[in-house]
Parts: C-alpha cells; sequence; structure tokens
C-alpha cells in the first residue's frame, strides 16, 4: 500500500500529528494531503468524522468564511463513497442551533421547576467536587453512579469513577444494542462480529431497516450485494423501505425468534447444514438440535404467521447459498424479552452454514494494527497504543449491579456496559447500598430507561445530579448541574481505532472554532 493511498483512504481527518499535551490530542493539518486536494472544492473542506451517532462516519466538512454550510461524506472512502445521511448532514444544524447549552448553569428553584442560574466553569466545578466529596465521606464513592454513551470520551469519563472510586460506570448499551452483544459473545465466544453484505448472495433482514436508516456504508454493502443477484428477505410487520427490496414477509410481531428455531429445524431434517464445521468448530449442537426438534414449519406458521411452505422455501434458498448467506443479527435489540436468546439462535444458524470467516459471510473485526502483519503494510499500520492512565485504588465495594461476577446471573452481562437501569433500583431501594449522586453524560434516562415516572422518583432523591450534553435534555431539566459539551465540528480529540474488515484510523478534529466560547470538549471538562 502506498503512502499516499494510505493517507487518502486510511485516515479520515486531515490531521495525523498528534501531540500530547497533559495526555489529551491535538492535531495539525496533513499539509501533504491538503496539497493532493487539486479540486477547488476540496480545498474548502476539513476532514474529520461525523458524531450524529455512534458510528463515526469520515466526512468533508465544506467551510466558507470560518462557517460550515454543508457537511458530505469523505470523498477518499471506498465503503461511503462519499456519501452521508440525513443526520450527518444535518450537523451544521446542531452547530448554529440558539437552542444549544451555552453555558455552566445551576439550580435555583426546586427539582424539575426549569430555575437555573448560569455560573462560571469554577463555580460548576466547586459545586459539583463539593457535593461529590459529601456524597463520598458520607456512604463512600461506591454510592457514585456515572453513566453515558458510549465512545471515545470513555476513558476521560471512566477516570472520574476511578478516582472517585466508584465501581457503578455505566454505557447506554443495556437500552441499544446489549442482547445482541451479550449473545454474540455467549454463543460465539466474541462480540465483536460483523458481516460482509457486499459478497454475501442471500441476506435475511429481521427488522433492520437498512435503506431507511443511518449506516451508510452498510446501506451501500447491501445495494451492491442486490446489483449482483443477491435476494433480500426481509421479516418486518411493516412494508419498509428495505422491504420493497426484496421478498418482504409480515411476520407479527415478537415471533421472529419462532421463524428462526423453524429454520434450524428444516435445517437439520433435511440435512442442509454444514457438518463438517459443526464437528470442528462447535461444541453442544446435540442439545441444540433437541431443543429445535419440535419447531417445526407447522408449528412456525402458527406462532409467525408465515406459511410454513414459505419457511421451508426460504430456509432451503438460505442452506443453498452457503457459506455466501447471512441472517442478520440486527441493529439496535434490546426490545423484548427474548431478544438474548433471538440473537443466539440467529447465530447458531449462521455457524449451521459455516458462514464465518469468508466471504460474503460473518467475520471477526480486525483492528487498524492487524494490517501490522503484512509485510508490505507494516510500516504505515503500527499500533498507536492507548494513553496510559492514572493509577486508583479499587473500589472498595462491587458494583449495584454483579454484573460481570462469575457464578452468578449477570455474570454474562459485560461489567464496562453494566445493567444501566439498576441505578434507579439502587437509588429508590437502597440495595445493596445506595447510589446519592449520579453523573449523566450524553444519555437521557428519563426518555431512554422504562417506567419514566420511577425515574423521576429516583432523581428526587439524589443529593446531586449533573448532565454535561450539547443541549437541555430532559434529565439535564430535573438536574442540579447542567455543564454545556461542544459539538464534534469544535472539537479535536485523541486518534481512535475502528474496526472492520477495512480497518482505519479515525481522527476527529476541530472544524471551526467554538461558537459559544463557554462550551467545552468533553476532555477538557474532564480533565
Amino acid at each position: 500500500m502506498k503512502r499516499r493511498n494510505f493517507l487518502k483512504g486510511a485516515l479520515y481527518g486531515t490531521g495525523a500529528t498528534m501531540a500530547l499535551v497533559g495526555g489529551f490530542g491535538t492535531f495539525n493539518k496533513l499539509d501533504s494531503l491538503k496539497a493532493e486536494a487539486t479540486s477547488k472544492e476540496l480545498e474548502t473542506s476539513v476532514f474529520s468524522s461525523c458524531e450524529m451517532c455512534r458510528n463515526q462516519c469520515p466526512i468533508a466538512v465544506k467551510v466558507k468564511d470560518g462557517k460550515v454550510f454543508k457537511i458530505d461524506g469523505h470523498p477518499e472512502d471506498a465503503a461511503f463513497g462519499g456519501s452521508i445521511c440525513a443526520r450527518g448532514n444535518a450537523g451544521p444544524s446542531l452547530l448554529y442551533d440558539p437552542q444549544r447549552i451555552k453555558k455552566p448553569m445551576i439550580r435555583t428553584g426546586e427539582r424539575g421547576a426549569g430555575k437555573f442560574k448560569e455560573v462560571s466553569w469554577d463555580e460548576a466545578y466547586t459545586y459539583i467536587a463539593d457535593k461529590l466529596y459529601n456524597v463520598k465521606d458520607q456512604y463512600g464513592g461506591e454510592a457514585i453512579a456515572l453513566a453515558s454513551r458510549k465512545g471515545p470520551h470513555d476513558w476521560f469519563f471512566r477516570s472520574i469513577g476511578r478516582a472517585l472510586g466508584s465501581p457503578n460506570v455505566f454505557s447506554h448499551e443495556a437500552t441499544c444494542p446489549m442482547t445482541r452483544s451479550v449473545a454474540l459473545d455467549t454463543t460465539f465466544g466474541n462480540e465483536a462480529i460483523q458481516a460482509d453484505y457486499a459478497n454475501a448472495k442471500y441476506l435475511i433482514s429481521i427488522g433492520r431497516n437498512w435503506f431507511e436508516g443511518i449506516h451508510v456504508a452498510q446501506t451501500r454493502a447491501v445495494s451492491k450485494a442486490l446489483s449482483n443477484g443477491a435476494k433480500l428477505v426481509v421479516l418486518d410487520p411493516r412494508f419498509s423501505v428495505t422491504a420493497s427490496k426484496g421478498e418482504w414477509l409480515p411476520i407479527k410481531g415478537t415471533t421472529d425468534l419462532a421463524f428462526v428455531m423453524a429454520m434450524a429445524n428444516i435445517m437439520i431434517q433435511e440435512n442442509l447444514y454444514d457438518q463438517t464445521f459443526i464437528s470442528q468448530y462447535t461444541q453442544g449442537f446435540e442439545k441444540w438440535a433437541e431443543e429445535v426438534k419440535d419447531k417445526t414449519p407447522e408449528w412456525a406458521e402458527q406462532e409467525t404467521g408465515i406459511s410454513k411452505d414459505k419457511i421451508i422455501q426460504i430456509t432451503r434458498e438460505f442452506a443453498a447459498a452457503k457459506p455466501q448467506a447471512i441472517l442478520d443479527f440486527g441493529w439496535r435489540t434490546a426490545y423484548t424479552p427474548n431478544d438474548y436468546q433471538l440473537r443466539r439462535a440467529i447465530m447458531i444458524v449462521n455457524m449451521m452454514i459455516g458462514n464465518l470467516e469468508v466471504p460474503g459471510g460473518y467475520y471477526k473485526t480486525k483492528p487498524a494494527n492487524f494490517l501490522k502483519d503484512f509485510p508490505d503494510q507494516a510500516a504505515y499500520a503500527k499500533g498507536l497504543g492507548t494513553i496510559k492512565q492514572p493509577s486508583f485504588p479499587k473500589a472498595s465495594k462491587g458494583r449495584i449491579d454483579g454484573t460481570g461476577v462469575k457464578g452468578t446471573p449477570g455474570q454474562i452481562i459485560p461489567a464496562y456496559d453494566g445493567a444501566v437501569g439498576k441505578i434507579v433500583e439502587s437509588i429508590l431501594t437502597e440495595e445493596p447500598y445506595p447510589i446519592r449522586a449520579w453523573l449523566v453524560h450524553r444519555f437521557n434516562p428519563y426518555i431512554s430507561l422504562t417506567e419514566s415516572p420511577r425515574v423521576l422518583e429516583g432523581f428526587k432523591k439524589l443529593d446531586l445530579l449533573v448532565t454535561c450534553d450539547v443541549y437541555m435534555t430532559d434529565t439535564a431539566y430535573f438536574s442540579d448541574v447542567v455543564l454545556p459539551e461542544c459539538t464534534y465540528l469544535e472539537r479535536s480529540e485523541p486518534i481512535f481505532d475502528m474496526s472492520g474488515l477495512t480497518p482505519k484510523y479515525v481522527i476527529r478534529q476541530a472544524v471551526v472554532p467554538l461558537v459559544y466560547p463557554d462550551t467545552k470538549p468533553y476532555w477538557q471538562i474532564y480533565k
């Protein structure tokens, strides 16, 4: 791989040098990349990465007279083809929205009354520090909970929890994709799995709606597969745009598991599965066969509303396309009580056709420094490593949710993410011990967690609730302190790795100066 191609294709931003100042990244523009821009349009672009969702898509931000006027996809990234979704295209609206939080605020009225006063950062920090130390002195550091959406900010946010002696740091995963990731981990042994849609010959989607969604690279890959003659089957009660691209099966809601188990039943009864793969790489298949032996297509017809003949047809077609066939395991998967078992069943059916680490199937994601194993690319893919974390004493008590503890029901849930809903339960019941302070970053538990009245009841019992966000969310409205974070278009941050079939390093750099001078990037807030 030539250096020129690596810089243009693998790096999203125009900054490739990182100077660590106090442990935080600052970036300079790559003059060499800018010099390669031959068109006037590219000369007015600043390359960075989007953060309107967690996909971190590469972007080219059009800047004129110091202001952002348009955002496109990065023209050099083959997976995206210069495209960006509607949400990503709306980045300028976020940047210049007058309703953004502009200054730190402290509550002055009753919780939920919406009465705040603007204060300086020093006043906000002092108020928070005093409250946190009061909680820590009276109840211990474990009485402080932290919850945030996952992202590049994780390291900084979690360092606060460790410094305070709290084991209770949570991500939003339990409200979004956790059932999928836990199912992959417990069934396949690793959650870092992605699909090679572009080279598949047969795709079955359960509730995914690529063509109205936000994952541009996956949508383009699915489109490529369809252009090459692949068949798409969509199980969805609603006739979505994605369903219009293939064969639509209007399945009854929450009955997807019955359909998948019937597929396994048919594949076993008709000997359609890859026996060599199953015998060499799996354990416990006999128990699975026993589990699905009575999950016949006739039974599934009654459960799903899809005829037995159609279930048999789809299963036979899927198996005939092996190993270049994909039964998709979904996106946001925390919907129903059977979601965990559904994702496990989906992965087992995929293993039954041996579609792992083959073109058109599933593969384990490779980090960017994986390329160092290839002689012609080693010089350009040395691992960046990670910022060394400060050493803090271990928390004196275990987590309130018991996640990650062997021999307990919570052992399958990664303690790194936790079961965030347990925070409210511990606030109200004080079991296994009370939570008295809650720091929230880019997360809106009042809306994201179930039973909003119960969440509000928990808020009212806290000694301190802090929200750090771009907007005045519902949770911020009930908070004691609100901290204004700047947008992704106004901050630079450390380089991070994006694993995948074509792994790469991702750079986010400030595109324009702060629109509201009293906002700050997360790493400066938590420093």
